[in-house]
């Protein structure tokens, strides 16, 4: 009877063992995943906040395009760049001449 006693207080103890070895690996593979997905956060947030950014940035660029105020200053650089490239064509043409 005690050595029966004795093989089942054994096998008991290997068992839980395991179990303890089990647990670990599971809260080790838990560990894992939920750094994963504070990873994934991160790099989300981030994102999120990079196309806040650009709403802003495209949102101001659009009120200045809509600004009916700046249409001369924008019409005058216009018309100062067509000049520069048109003179910039000519200088071309003469060097292929």
């Amino acid at each position: 009877m005690k050595k029966k006693y004795k093989m089942e207080v054994v096998i008991l103890k290997r068992m839980q063992k395991r179990l303890e070895v089990d647990e670990t690996k599971e809260i080790k593979i838990m560990s894992e995943e939920i750094e994963q997905r504070q990873e994934e956060i991160k790099q989300v947030t981030k994102e999120v906040k990079l196309l806040k950014r650009l709403q802003h940035h495209q949102g101001n660029r659009l009120v200045d395009l809509e600004n009916p105020n700046t249409f001369p200053e924008k019409i005058k650089h216009l018309v100062e760049e067509r000049k520069f490239q048109t003179d910039k064509n000519q200088d071309l043409l003469k060097k292929l001449e």
